[in-house]
């Protein structure tokens, strides 16, 4: 009988301990949402599975300038750039929250009046009694000021880098133009020298040493073009003076000049397929394939080097083939930018601009340039440009 009462006395306490408990589920479900509610520096709202917002704090009105009334019921992607939903993002970060228990990300968001800024956003799925999932929590601050702030410095780093590439640049123009400049000045005081002893002599030796001055006067001009160059081609007042110019022509001079100077003439070979008549700035072109021509010179060792000129289909083409040390296939881009060189420079000069301020020429014409190489074989420069009209 007692055993009996106490077990019912039990049970009723533990009924009534169950009233009181769901009787206070809803006030601390809105005690805790009137804290959420109450945060104002973050923005904390609900979906529903599919994405559509339930729920929207004080935060969320003063991040993203909706009042409650507006955005609940709306899509979550209305507060994401039509971009991204349109490329599946929104849907994509509601998958990841499912697969992984929580997701986390840094993008635009939009605010009502269509301005942009930075948010961090975290995602959380929200699971019911069943475990099953009724939805997402989503927490989301606005970022923008710490962006700024890692703009101001990577543009401070760039500007660092900047500064080191100009000095390096300072460092080694200077080297590439003090080069020729002794070797004239050598020549001049060999010369004067000769012309007071031995006269005769001096007078005899002119023509070639005439020759080698003229080299070195060269040298030191097509240095300050590249300068001059790199300096219009940076600030984009590059001026082409576009006309029809036979291509071949114009190569066969440049061939010979390099040819006259070379210690061995039939290293250099040319190869002109018929008459290519190219619509291009004919001093701008020249200066392209003289770089590339010195190149081949430079790196081909004592090999041959083999320049074409022909027409294919709509395009004239100029190449430029060596045999010489190559250039591995990971370097292919980079001897195309700015600095950019494969063989180190204390073996072979140059300022690590000459290729660079071909592609830019090149693509001015609306041409390409590429190249074929690997390591230890040998290179090849291909150089497209459109062709005349009239051809």
């Amino acid at each position: 009988m007692v055993r009996a009462c106490m077990t019912q006395t039990a049970t009723s306490c533990a009924s009534a301990r169950a009233e009181r408990e769901d009787r206070a589920q809803p006030e601390r479900d809105g005690e805790a949402w009137r804290l959420l509610d109450s945060i104002s520096d973050h923005a904390i709202f609900a979906l529903d599975p599919a994405g559509h917002i339930t729920t929207w704090n004080r935060g969320a009105e003063r991040l993203l300038g909706y009042a409650q009334e507006e955005i609940v019921g709306e899509h979550v992607g209305r507060l994401h750039l039509g971009q991204e939903v349109a490329e599946g993002g929104v849907a994509e970060a509601l998958e990841q929250a499912l697969l992984h228990g929580r997701h986390a990300e840094e993008g635009l968001r939009v605010r009502a009046d269509g301005s942009t800024f930075w948010a961090q956003v975290v995602l959380n799925p929200l699971r019911d009694e069943a475990g099953g999932t009724c939805g997402f929590a989503a927490v989301l601050r606005d970022v923008s000021e710490r962006k700024r702030r890692e703009e101001a410095l990577h543009r401070l780093a760039d500007a660092g880098i900047a500064l080191r590439a100009r000095d390096e640049f300072l460092s080694l123009a200077s080297h590439e133009l003090r080069t020729p400049l002794t070797a004239l000045r050598l020549h001049l005081q060999t010369l004067a020298r000769s012309a007071r002893r031995k006269p005769e002599e001096a007078v005899a030796s002119l023509p070639a040493r005439a020759a080698k001055l003229e080299q070195h006067v060269d040298r030191m001009s097509s240095l300050i073009d590249t300068l001059l160059d790199v300096a219009r081609i940076a600030s984009g007042h590059l001026r082409l003076d576009l006309a029809p110019v036979s291509l071949g022509p114009m190569v066969a001079g440049l061939v010979e000049r390099r040819r006259a100077v070379l210690p061995e003439p039939g290293r250099l070979r040319l190869s002109v397929g018929g008459v290519v008549l190219g619509r291009c700035d004919g001093a701008r072109i020249e200066q392209v394939v003289a770089s590339l021509i010195d190149n081949a010179l430079k790196y081909g060792g004592d090999e041959p080097v083999e320049v074409a000129v022909a027409r294919a289909d709509d395009r004239a083409v100029l190449v430029v083939r060596d045999r010489g040390i190559g250039i591995a296939a990971e370097d292919h881009a980079r001897i195309f930018e700015r600095f950019g060189r494969a063989a180190p420079v204390s073996q072979y000069g140059g300022f690590g601009f000459g290729l660079w301020a071909a592609r830019e020429i090149v693509k001015a014409h609306g041409g390409t340039i590429r190249v074929h190489s690997q390591h230890g074989r040998g290179s090849t420069f291909v150089v497209e440009l459109p062709l005349a009209s009239a051809a």
